[in-house]
């Protein structure tokens, strides 16, 4: 089910849940030739987040972190070296591409979903949503 506005559908939808192999292989049938991607974001906590996304780039691939795990990264240095990925992080950005994305955000009417908690004494539940994988969008706590 895509979930996306027209014209920003992807060309290929992968569930990690598969498996990596799975995964290139999908790249690999849809785009012949490929052997990975050429970069990945990835702005989520879970740490087996990185680990797959740093499976599926390509040679010289790029991977951008943008979410916030309380541990370490662990990456392996025979992927950084041999296979040359790049790994940055996602900080602001300069003001003109930030105008670009937000255009595109209003033009494509992209919607957050966004559930809201109404005072401290609902922590534990937004806490509990948040382990939750279906959990979608934005988990924000009001205080009063």
């Amino acid at each position: 089910m895509n979930t996306l506005p027209n014209g920003l559908a992807p060309d290929l939808a992968i569930n990690p849940q598969e498996g990596a192999e799975a995964a290139l292989e999908k790249i690999l049938t849809r785009f012949e030739g490929a052997k990975g991607i050429s970069a990945a974001i990835v702005a989520t906590d879970p740490l087996p987040a990185y680990d797959f996304a740093i499976k599926m780039l390509a040679k010289h691939g790029v991977m951008v972190v943008v979410g916030l795990p309380k541990e370490p990264i662990p990456f392996r240095y025979s992927d950084i070296i041999f296979r040359d990925i790049s790994i940055t992080c996602g900080t602001p950005c300069p003001k003109p591409l930030l105008q670009e994305m937000v255009q595109l955000t209003v033009e494509a009417n992209i919607q957050v979903n966004v559930k809201v908690y109404e005072g401290l004494e609902r922590v534990s539940d937004l806490v509990q949503d948040y382990h939750d994988p279906d959990i979608k969008g934005k988990l924000v706590v009001k205080i009063n």
